[in-house]
C-alpha cells in the first residue's frame, strides 16, 4: 500500500525537513508553496480510491492564504477529496478557539517552530494506532 503525504508550507525549509523526515518511513511526499500551485487541487477527480489509506497525511500551514482557517481547511482538503487519515495544522500563533475547533476536527496542532521530536512521535503514534480519519460532515 502506497502512503503519501501532502506538504503545503511556504517555508522551503519545513517543506525540506518534513520530506526528510517522511521519505525514510516509505512516504510519497507531495510538498508545494501553497494549496493552490498542488495540480490535485485543480482537478475535480483525484487519484485516491474512496476509502483512505491508514497513513496518509496532510501537514498545512495555517500561512497560505487559501488555507488560512480551518473551516478553509476543512472545505478545500477534506471535500476535496485529499484521503487523509492525519491531518496537521502549522502556525507560529495560535489562539484558544483555533487549537479547540482543530482538535474537534481530529486535526493535530503544531507550534512554529516545528519539533522534529513532536513530528517523529506523532507520526510513530499515527502509524501504531490510526487515528479517526478527519471529519467530513458529508460523510456523518
Amino acid at each position: 500500500m502506497l502512503k503519501r503525504v501532502y506538504i503545503f508550507d511556504k517555508d522551503i525549509q519545513i517543506r525540506a525537513m518534513l520530506w526528510k523526515i517522511f521519505t525514510p518511513l516509505g512516504y510519497k511526499v507531495n510538498a508545494y508553496p501553497y494549496f493552490s500551485s498542488c495540480p490535485k487541487t485543480l482537478s475535480t477527480q483525484l487519484e485516491y480510491p474512496s476509502d483512505p489509506a491508514p497513513h496518509n497525511f496532510v501537514l498545512t500551514s495555517m500561512d497560505d492564504p487559501e488555507l488560512s482557517k480551518l473551516d478553509a481547511i476543512q472545505e478545500k482538503i477534506v471535500h476535496k477529496g485529499y484521503q487523509a487519515s492525519h491531518i496537521g495544522v502549522m502556525a507560529e500563533t495560535w489562539t484558544e478557539g483555533e487549537i479547540k475547533t482543530a482538535k474537534s476536527l481530529n486535526y493535530k496542532v503544531f507550534q512554529k517552530p516545528l519539533s522534529q521530536n513532536t513530528l517523529h512521535s506523532w507520526i510513530n503514534l499515527c502509524e501504531k494506532k490510526p487515528e479517526k480519519t478527519a471529519k467530513n460532515p458529508a460523510s456523518h
